[in-house]
């Protein structure tokens, strides 16, 4: 059966074209992906598809007559000294190509997209998604008697300068409590009542009686709304019910919860995009998103309703700032909104700070 199959016709040519293909497929999908940071499975498959037509091109017009062309059979060191060659120029262009990216980043505003890509200091307190520790870290006035709360996933600790940057102009004592890939009100279940992802609900636990020991003033929480679908792992409606359980626990301690909303996320990484775009003088539009792709509306509304309905929470929503009524934008109030596809950058968090200062108010008064 299986040499049947390969005896096929298409099964030969493909055969034949195989080592061109393979030399063809990475340049043209890498170029591709530089072009079209968004580019999907079927623009993919389209890519191949072209870097199938280039093999069959050279292997008609530079594979065979190199191979067969009587010349260089007759002179086999001259062959070799040609296949020593080639590399040689390729990697020159290499270097050369390198060089001048090197260059061109950097330039000013270059240098500005890739210092959005920087982590602050709460890159150590974020444990890692299959850790079993519990990691706590403290910032802003450590002597005061005051605490607030950072809790929640990697999307939480976007907020971490604008929170810290709060707490120590009001002497706070900021206490984060992060866990990556970790969402308070994802509480997932299997057919027989236990927990997918255990870390996660073990964590959470400790998280929250750690928030009842602490008593805080303030909790700020977030958390990434990227894998919650109508359908699995997590629907909108588990959602709510996973928030709910989890402020009605900060409600009993008598804190104040301050939920903030998820930012627009693209399905690129979006410096990358905006470094691509400036080098090819395309313009910061290439790296737009769609609204409709960018917010997961059924997680909000969720969110919305049920912040609603208790009186000691708050739901905070920057989306506008990012987002027309149809776009997405990279770029907010001139600085580069996001260090990678859905992580907001440290300036801008910075940025942000008076206006999340005004929502802690607004709350906690």
């Amino acid at each position: 059966m299986l040499q049947k199959l390969l005896a096929l016709p298409v099964m030969q040519w493909l055969g034949r074209l195989s080592y061109s293909w393979y030399l063809w497929h990475w340049p043209f999908l890498i170029y591709a992906k530089a072009c079209a940071p968004g580019l999907r499975w079927y623009g993919r498959l389209l890519v191949a598809g072209g870097a199938l037509l280039m093999a069959q091109l050279t292997y008609w017009l530079v594979e065979n007559p190199v191979r067969f062309n009587p010349f260089l059979v007759a002179k086999p060191a001259l062959s070799l000294g040609l296949a020593a060659l080639i590399p040689a120029v390729g990697i020159a262009a290499a270097l050369g190509a390198r060089h001048d990216a090197s260059t061109g980043l950097a330039s000013g505003e270059q240098r500005q997209i890739e210092a959005a890509t920087g982590i602050g200091p709460w890159r150590d307190c974020l444990e890692p998604t299959d850790a079993s520790s519990f990691t706590e870290c403290v910032f802003g006035d450590a002597q005061s008697t005051t605490n607030v709360v950072l809790l929640g996933d990697s999307h939480a600790a976007q907020w971490f300068s604008a929170v810290n940057s709060i707490a120590v102009e009001r002497h706070w004592r900021l206490v984060t409590l992060l866990k990556g890939n970790c969402q308070v009100a994802a509480l997932e279940k299997t057919s027989d009542g236990r927990f997918r992802y255990a870390r996660c609900e073990a964590w959470r636990e400790r998280a929250l009686a750690r928030i009842a020991a602490l008593r805080p003033a303030l909790v700020v929480l977030g958390e990434s709304s990227n894998w919650v679908a109508s359908g699995r792992p997590v629907t909108p409606q588990r959602w709510g019910d996973g928030l709910r359980a989890a402020l009605m626990k900060l409600d009993a301690i008598g804190t104040k919860t301050l939920v903030m909303a998820d930012i627009p996320s693209s399905s690129f990484d979006v410096p990358v995009c905006l470094s691509r775009a400036s080098a090819g003088k395309w313009g910061a539009r290439a790296c737009v998103t769609s609204r409709a792709n960018a917010l997961n509306e059924p997680v909000r509304d969720q969110e919305r309703a049920v912040v609603s309905g208790d009186g000691h929470a708050r739901w905070v929503d920057f989306a506008d700032l990012f987002c027309t009524r149809s776009d997405c934008q990279p770029v907010v109030d001139n600085v580069v909104a996001y260090r990678d596809s859905s992580h907001m950058g440290e300036a801008l968090a910075i940025r942000l700070a008076p206006r999340l200062r005004e929502e802690m108010d607004r709350l906690m008064h």
